[in-house]
């Protein structure tokens, strides 16, 4: 049987501690391995500016974000525990889940599940832009 520890990676992002994005160190048998995080936060609002410039079709209802990225969606299917939370600004709200994200460019639609690649993913137009 072998014997695991987690650590969270306090000096990521220096020589030989692995980029800012590997933040956990896991310890199998005495042997060091670095991670990135298994699972995104993603937070989830409706799109309130659709159909103008830059914020999708009138179709685009959701607006799905990842990492400091924004997608535009038609459709969400999730399948992990989802909750709510006031956005930043304390007047919006978000729906806030853990996962990963799969997207269906064929029908516009964010797949959030609990393993990578829990649906197909296809290639097709569906809208994005960076978020800052």
């Amino acid at each position: 049987m072998n014997t695991y520890q987690i650590r969270f990676n306090k000096n990521r992002g220096q020589a030989g501690r692995g980029t800012m994005d590997h933040v956990w160190r896991v310890f199998e048998n005495g042997k060091e391995y670095l991670f990135k995080n298994y699972m995104n936060t993603y937070q989830i609002r409706f799109n309130k500016n659709r159909g103008q410039a830059g914020r999708g079709t009138i179709e685009h209802v959701w607006r799905v974000f990842e990492n400091g990225k924004e997608y535009l969606f038609k459709n969400l299917d999730i399948t992990v525990p989802v909750k709510s939370e006031k956005d930043a600004n304390g007047q919006d709200y978000n729906i806030v889940c853990k996962g990963y994200l799969t997207i269906d460019r064929d029908t516009s639609t964010a797949l959030i599940g609990a393993k990578n690649g829990d649906k197909i993913h296809s290639e097709s137009n569906q809208t994005s832009r960076s978020f800052a």
